[in-house]
């Protein structure tokens, strides 16, 4: 599972319009805790979980869910020219980055979930605050997340 692999919190959402849902939660081993709840929605652009499915679809989609000046805290990336290169590098690197865009003192790493006609229906992460995802330790964590998604997806036929 990957909250024992990471000791962080394990998200999986979906996108629903312009908002990830998230559908299910598992609790980091950590004795601090994030307050998220199964059910909570957050703009999908503000999320490594929302920038994790964003990536894949069609950029006159992501145009259409994109806010420009959405500011959930001072680094959410609220112009479309700084958003579209980093889904660049999302698709590059295989997975997306929360740096503390959507809630102060808190990072995530996720990956896409693919379905079985090769688009992307879900997005799993881990959450943790920013004291235990230094720069350092991100690149190792988004590997086991990758790895965690791609077993999802094959479970799903993608």
């Amino acid at each position: 599972m990957l909250r024992d692999l990471t000791s962080e919190t394990v998200h999986l959402a979906v996108l629903e319009g312009s908002e990830v849902v998230y559908i299910d939660k598992v609790a980091g081993s950590r004795e601090l805790q994030l307050a998220s709840q199964i059910g909570s929605r957050f703009p999908a652009q503000s999320t490594a979980l929302g920038k994790a499915i964003l990536a894949w679809l069609p950029e006159e989609q992501v145009r259409s869910i994109f806010v420009p000046g959405l500011k959930r805290t001072e680094r959410t990336i609220a112009d479309w020219t700084s958003f579209s290169e980093e889904l660049r590098k999302t698709r590059e690197r295989g997975y997306a980055l929360d740096l503390e865009e959507n809630e102060p003192g808190v990072r995530c790493v996720a990956a896409p979930i693919w379905g079985a006609k090769g688009e992307p229906v879900a997005a799993v992460s881990i959450s943790t605050a920013t004291i235990y995802l230094d720069e350092n330790r991100i690149a190792p964590v988004a590997l086991t997340v990758r790895q965690v998604a791609e077993a999802i997806s094959r479970e799903l036929g993608g």
